[in-house]
C-alpha cells in the first residue's frame, strides 16, 4: 500500500509536529520538576483577574503597581495588566483605605474596601 503523496502543507506540518515532539522530550527534565514544584505551591491554580476591573482604584495608579512589581505576577496582555487575584488582594489591603476600627473589633474585609476605594472623596467634587 502507497502512502499518498503530502502537500507542501502538510510536509511543513508534519515536520513542525516532529520538532515539537523532539524538543519536548529533551526539555521534560528540565520542566517536570518546576511544574511539580508551581503547582505544589498553587501558583499555577491562582485565579487571574484584570487589575483594573478587579480594584475601583484609579487606573493609572494600578498601572504604575504593576509596572513596578508592587503587584506579584502582574502581566501586561495587550492593553490589559493581568494578574493573580491574590497578588491583587494582598496589594489591596496593603495600600487600599483604611477603615475606622468599630466597638466591637476591625475586620479585614475586602468588599469593605472596595466599596470605600469607590466612594468619590469628601470636598471635592469630579467634573
Amino acid at each position: 500500500m502507497t502512502r499518498p503523496k503530502l502537500t507542501l502543507v502538510e510536509q511543513v506540518a508534519d515536520a513542525n509536529i516532529d520538532a515539537m515532539r523532539t524538543l519536548a522530550v529533551a526539555l521534560a527534565p528540565f520542566l517536570l520538576p518546576l511544574l511539580r514544584e508551581e503547582l505544589a505551591r498553587g501558583g499555577a491554580l491562582d485565579e487571574l483577574v484584570d487589575v483594573v476591573e478587579h480594584v475601583p482604584a484609579p487606573p493609572r495608579t494600578l498601572q504604575a503597581a504593576c509596572r513596578s512589581g508592587a503587584i506579584e505576577g502582574a502581566r501586561k496582555v495587550g492593553r490589559r495588566w493581568i494578574a493573580p487575584r491574590v497578588s491583587v488582594d494582598a496589594w489591596m489591603r496593603a495600600h487600599g483605605p483604611r477603615a475606622a476600627e468599630k466597638k466591637g473589633g476591625a475586620r479585614d474585609d475586602l468588599d469593605a474596601l472596595r466599596d470605600r476605594w469607590a466612594r468619590p472623596t469628601k470636598g471635592r467634587k469630579r467634573a
